[in-house]
C-alpha cells in the first residue's frame, strides 16, 4: 500500500491538496482507491461501474480540494462522498431499468396492432432497400 503520512501530518498533506499540489493529490489518490474501488464493487457487482465510481469520487475530491482545509478526518469525509456516490448511481440505474421496463412492455402490448406491423415491415423493407445498395463487401456486414 502506497505511503501515508501519520495522523498528525494528513492536515499538512490535505493543505497541500487543497493548494493544487497534484503529487499530494496523487498520494491519497494511490492510497485510498483500491478502498473506494472495492467498496463500490461490493455494491454494484460491476467492475466497469466500481472504476467509474471510484474515479469519480477522486475527481470530485480534485475539483472540490479547496473543502479539503477544514476537513478533519480525510476517511470520513471520503466515506460519505463515496456513499453518497454509490447510492446515487444506484439510484440512477433502478430508473433507467424501470424505464427499459417500461418500454418493453410497450411494445410488447402495442406488437400485435396492425398499426405497429405495419411500421415494422415498412421499416425493415426500408432497411433492406439500403443494405442492398452498398457494395458487396458491406453488405457482408449486414448479413
Amino acid at each position: 500500500m502506497p505511503f501515508l503520512p501519520a495522523f498528525d501530518e494528513e492536515p499538512s498533506l490535505l493543505q497541500e491538496v487543497a493548494n493544487g499540489n497534484q503529487k499530494s493529490f496523487r498520494r491519497l489518490f494511490d492510497y485510498y482507491f483500491n478502498h473506494i474501488y472495492s467498496t463500490a464493487l461490493a455494491f454494484t457487482k460491476s467492475e466497469t461501474d466500481a472504476e467509474e465510481i471510484a474515479q469519480d469520487v477522486f475527481l470530485k475530491i480534485w475539483v472540490q480540494r479547496e473543502k479539503l482545509i477544514s476537513v478533519r478526518k480525510f476517511n470520513d469525509y471520503l466515506f460519505i462522498i463515496a456513499r453518497n456516490h454509490i447510492f446515487n448511481h444506484l439510484r440512477k440505474k433502478l430508473h433507467e431499468q424501470a424505464f427499459t421496463d417500461h418500454l418493453v412492455n410497450y411494445f410488447k402490448e402495442t406488437s400485435h396492432l396492425p398499426e405497429q406491423q405495419l411500421l415494422v415491415k415498412e421499416t425493415e423493407k426500408i432497411i433492406n432497400d439500403a443494405v442492398n445498395q452498398l457494395p458487396r463487401q458491406q453488405k457482408l456486414v449486414f448479413a
